[in-house]
């Protein structure tokens, strides 16, 4: 019974690897189909004799596009002389709309303590993962405030920041009781001061 422990372990993360791995890639299908623009219906265009022209396209310009900005469908239309007349469709993308979650904060009485916190996961209103990098950390090693701050970025390299904030409390020292002895004579002798520690541990 206990050799099969390990066996399904094992098999519980291949398990949660795979569904980690099919909901990213079902975020990426829904984002792709989000981007997929619908190609307009060009209009009838007829001549002053009534005669309909013959129309080709469209040439799409640029053929993708991942962020904000145009794209362009270009019809090319023909009359009976062999004149061509284009006529163009432009689709204008909105830049991406980004929504942070607020910052957090948490308490550690040593800055041993901290662990850096993971980062949540951030996207746009089209599903876009924003990337992420840091931490860049700041603050005091002693006590007080010691923040992690993270950088987003998104498809049209805005940046935005999401911080953890540590509050480190003040040390607290605890002395040892005071030290005396009686002795006959009064000589010139040396007491060192015991050791103190303080609960401060600092990472090197």
């Amino acid at each position: 019974m206990l050799a099969t422990v390990p066996l399904m372990f094992g098999s519980i993360i291949i398990l949660y690897r795979l569904l980690l791995y099919l909901c990213q890639q079902i975020k990426e299908v829904l984002w792709l189909a989000r981007q997929r623009l619908a190609i307009p219906t060009p209009p009838t265009v007829n001549d002053n004799c009534g005669r309909v022209l013959s129309v080709s396209g469209p040439v799409v310009n640029p053929a993708t596009i991942n962020c904000g900005g145009t794209q362009t469908y270009t019809w090319t239309f023909t009359d009976c002389e062999g004149t061509t007349y284009p006529w163009v469709y432009t689709y204008t993308i909105s830049p991406p709309v980004v929504s942070m979650p607020a910052n957090t904060s948490s308490n550690v009485a040593c800055l041993s303590a901290i662990v850096a916190p993971t980062p949540p996961s951030v996207t746009d209103n089209c599903g876009r993962l924003l990337n992420v990098t840091g931490p860049s950390i700041s603050g005091p090693d002693c006590s007080g405030n010691k923040e992690y701050q993270y950088t987003y970025t998104d498809c049209s390299s805005n940046t935005y920041t999401w911080t953890h904030t540590f509050v480190i409390d003040i040390p607290t020292v605890t002395m040892p009781p005071p030290g005396g002895s009686t002795v006959n004579c009064h000589q010139q002798q040396q007491h060192r001061p015991p050791l103190m520690y303080q609960t401060i541990a600092v990472i090197r």
